[in-house]
């Protein structure tokens, strides 16, 4: 798996290559408001510590549901 830049402060490009998701699934998760984010000039910045936490339910809820 990829590693996440160490900058406190991802973009959604960052995001979709660190899950592999497709890019139109990241910019719909962005819009739901299910990935924390925030923009800045119609731009997309997640923040690393806020998006880290969320993965780390989105697996636990994956390996949950495949258990």
């Amino acid at each position: 798996m990829n590693e996440l830049p160490k900058h406190p402060n991802l973009f959604a490009s960052e995001i979709i290559k660190f899950t592999r998701y497709s890019k139109t699934l990241i910019y719909q998760l962005l819009e739901r408001g299910e990935i924390p984010s925030y923009k800045v000039n119609g731009v997309y910045r997640i923040d690393r510590t806020e998006f880290t936490e969320w993965w780390e339910k989105q697996r636990v809820r994956q390996n949950f549901e495949s258990a």
